[in-house]
């Protein structure tokens, strides 16, 4: 069925279109005649604004610009003789930061868009898998030995079997093993190519002697946890306290410098805090001598000096500690009864070796400053807060204009100097030391001078040597420059 359709709603239709229509070609014209409006222009390194004015005079178009376009833009150098405007324009937009848009009789200058280049997705690597069997020198296999590929944090463990699989980035591969009592290992592998590897014994560090509070025993006996440290593992560098010297050196065992004065305590912790109430600090045995736990600085008593109460090892030089054996475990209460609850630092000092004289010099020397600085009122703020909180107290000004943090702190210099002779045959040994240090703090007049010196000797009588002497004289003498610390200083 048809329904008829008015004939005035045809015409309607109809006549619609056609203005749409002229519409269309009368904007396609006056587009096309604006682009080709003739313009000339001859400037040599003008600003831009000044040749889009000149423009606008000679055409009938405006622009539309904002003022940071005009501020980043370069400067137009061009030449031209009755060219289009289209044409003039695509030249003085050519190396700008800024692109232009033709809108009928108006030009919008824009930001210019950044190209999208298409990004390329990277190909992955292919990975490849390399396995194998560790084993002992008896055939035993071997279960946890850690296999890491060399240079990457890519890691594994083998299993009850001793055998194991690991992908790898690229073949052939590097492969480091690594076993607690067995000296490392690096193989290199192929897929597709099983490993046999065989790790031998680190006879020399089983062997290795250990002191264990009531004598000493070898690696390979001990029953309880014991963590040796010696000389050749010490940290490096400018070692101010002997604490220093095993600072991250094994695991359970934490040192935190408390307050970064010269000669300042440290805390120590054997596997954490042990006790709520009582203190932490394991004891300290200094060639079979157990310390107390506390230093030879005085206490003022007023508050003004802080609370930190020193070092109790800052007396010996760390340049005279052959090694350092840490009791972590119940045994070390077992020996030094409730004062070895919280652990136990057994620290030998060096001995004379037999043979020619020997000497050996050291010397170090280091900077500290602080790793960040924090904000402080000036003077003027200062002043303001002064009569805000204390309108009638103005004692606190003194009238300075500096800035108190960089009056009060410095770049601070310290040296180490350290100095020992060594010799003797099998009947008598001997060691002569000597120490010097000069510490200076980050803040103004802050100073730690300690000098130390150390005699020790060994002396064996009869032909079965079993009487013998030991002589061991420590001394040191030190010079600490205490700064007051305290948000009062200068109130009282």
């Amino acid at each position: 069925m048809r329904i008829a359709c008015p004939s005035f709603i045809l015409n309607f239709i109809v006549i619609m279109k056609l203005i749409t229509l002229v519409l269309f070609i009368t904007c396609v014209q006056v587009s096309a005649a604006v682009r080709a409006q003739s313009i000339t222009l001859s400037e040599q390194n003008a600003p831009l604004q000044k040749i889009l004015r000149e423009i606008r005079k000679q055409s009938n178009v405006d622009f539309i610009i904002k003022t940071q376009h005009i501020q980043k833009s370069n400067r137009v150098t061009i030449h031209v003789r009755n060219q289009p405007l289209d044409n003039v324009l695509k030249q003085i937009f050519h190396d700008q930061p800024v692109d232009y848009l033709l809108d009928n009789q108006t030009i919008i200058i824009l930001d210019r868009k950044t190209p999208k280049f298409a990004i390329k997705p990277t190909e992955k690597p292919v990975q490849q898998v390399v396995a194998g069997k560790v084993t002992t020198t008896d055939n035993e296999p071997l279960a946890g030995v850690s296999i890491n590929e060399k240079g990457t944090t890519n890691a594994t463990v083998t299993n009850d079997d001793g055998q194991f699989s690991l992908t790898v980035s690229k073949t052939p591969a590097v492969l480091v093993l690594t076993y607690i009592g067995y000296i490392s290992q690096e193989v290199t592998a192929q897929a597709n190519r099983p490993l046999e590897i065989t790790l031998q014994e680190d006879l020399a560090s089983l062997e290795e002697v250990v002191v264990v509070g009531y004598g000493t025993t070898q690696k390979k006996d001990l029953t309880g946890s014991v963590a040796s440290i010696q000389a050749k593992d010490f940290n490096k560098g400018v070692i101010i306290a002997p604490d220093q010297l095993v600072q991250g050196r094994t695991a359970g065992v934490m040192v935190i410098n408390n307050t970064g004065q010269p000669g300042g305590s440290t805390t120590v912790r054997i596997r954490g805090n042990s006790s709520i109430r009582a203190g932490n600090n394991p004891l300290f045995v200094v060639d079979g001598i157990p310390l107390s736990g506390t230093s030879a600085r005085p206490g003022k008593g007023d508050g003004n000096y802080g609370s930190d109460s020193g070092n109790p090892l800052s007396y010996l030089n760390p340049n005279d500690i052959a090694s350092m054996d840490i009791l972590k475990d119940a045994s070390a209460t077992a020996i030094y009864g409730s004062r070895g609850a919280n652990g136990v630092i057994i620290i030998t000092t060096k001995r004379g070796q037999s043979g020619t004289p020997t000497l050996n010099v050291m010397a170090s020397s280091g900077f500290s400053t602080l790793l960040n600085r924090p904000t402080v009122l000036n003077a003027d703020q200062f002043r303001q807060a002064l009569a805000f909180y204390t309108p009638e107290d103005q004692s606190g000004d003194f009238g300075g204009s500096v800035n108190a943090f960089d009056a009060i702190t410095r770049t601070a210099a310290t040296q180490n100097y350290a100095l020992d002779v060594s010799g003797g045959n099998d009947d008598a040994k001997y060691r002569i030391s000597a120490g010097y240090l000069d510490q200076n703090g980050i803040v103004e007049t802050s100073r730690l001078r300690k000098f130390t010196t150390n005699l020790n000797s060994n002396f064996k009588f009869l032909e079965s040597k079993k009487l013998g002497l030991d002589i061991n004289i420590l001394a040191s003498q030190t010079d600490e420059n205490i700064v007051p610390i305290n948000v009062g200083v200068g109130f009282e």
